[in-house]
C-alpha cells in the first residue's frame, strides 16, 4: 500500500481525545476483545487512561464488547463511538498518543501507514504484513496476537513515556515518507525499469 506524501504534513488542530485509539472494522478477527483485556490490566496500574474505538461494526460482536467493557469495569474508559467519517478520520487518529490494532488475522492495514505518517506511534500483533510495515522498537511496538499481557506492556510503555511516543513519531514520518508515499513508490518502479533496460 502507498499514502500520499501530504499526509506527512498533515497539521490540523490540535485536540486530544484520549491516550489509545482503534480505526478499522469492529470484528472479531481484529481482537478487540483481546484490547479490552489488556485495558483491563492497564487500569490497574494507570487508572486515568482513555480508550476510543472506532469503525462499523458487526452487531453480535460489537453485543459482546459492550458486555466485556461492563465486566471489565472499564465503562469509564472505553468509547464506541461508531463509525468516523473518512474526511476526520486523520484527526481522530491524530488526537491520540498511540494507536493500537491487536489482530489475530490481517493483511496490510493501511491505518498503520496512515497514523505512522501522521507522526503516531502504533501497537500492532505479529500478523500478515505488519512486521514489514512498522519497525518495531523505531515506529512503534510489534507484540504477540492473542496475549492481554504483552498488549498491556506496549500500551503502558509508550502512554507512560512521552519522550518514547516523540522519538516514535519523529522516526514513523521519515520511515513512511521513504518507504510509503506514492512517491517513493514511483521511484521504486523507475528503478526496477531502469535495471531491467540496462540489464
Amino acid at each position: 500500500p502507498a499514502i500520499p506524501s501530504e499526509l506527512t504534513r498533515y497539521e490540523g488542530c490540535s485536540t486530544n481525545l484520549g491516550d489509545i485509539a482503534y480505526l478499522g472494522r469492529i470484528v472479531h478477527r481484529k481482537g478487540l476483545h483481546v484490547l479490552l483485556k489488556a485495558l483491563s490490566i492497564v487500569k490497574s496500574r494507570f487508572s486515568e487512561f482513555k480508550a476510543n474505538i472506532a469503525g462499523p461494526s458487526d452487531p453480535q460482536y460489537l453485543e459482546s464488547l459492550k458486555m466485556l467493557i461492563k465486566r471489565l469495569g472499564l465503562r469509564d474508559n472505553v468509547s464506541l463511538i461508531g463509525i468516523v467519517k473518512e474526511e476526520e478520520k486523520y484527526e481522530f487518529i491524530r488526537s491520540h498518543k498511540a494507536l493500537v490494532l491487536p489482530s489475530i488475522k490481517e493483511y496490510t492495514p493501511s491505518v498503520l501507514l496512515e497514523a505512522q505518517a501522521l507522526g503516531v506511534p502504533v501497537i500492532a500483533t505479529r500478523v500478515g504484513a505488519v512486521p514489514e510495515m512498522v519497525l518495531d522498537g523505531e515506529t512503534g511496538l510489534i507484540v504477540k496476537p492473542g496475549d492481554p499481557y504483552e498488549l498491556a506492556k506496549a500500551i503502558l510503555m509508550l502512554i507512560e513515556n512521552e519522550d518514547l511516543r516523540r522519538r516514535f513519531s519523529v522516526k514513523a514520518k521519515e520511515w513512511t515518507r521513504k518507504e510509503f508515499t506514492l512517491e517513493s513508490a514511483v521511484t521504486k518502479l523507475e528503478e526496477v525499469y531502469t535495471c531491467c533496460l540496462q540489464g
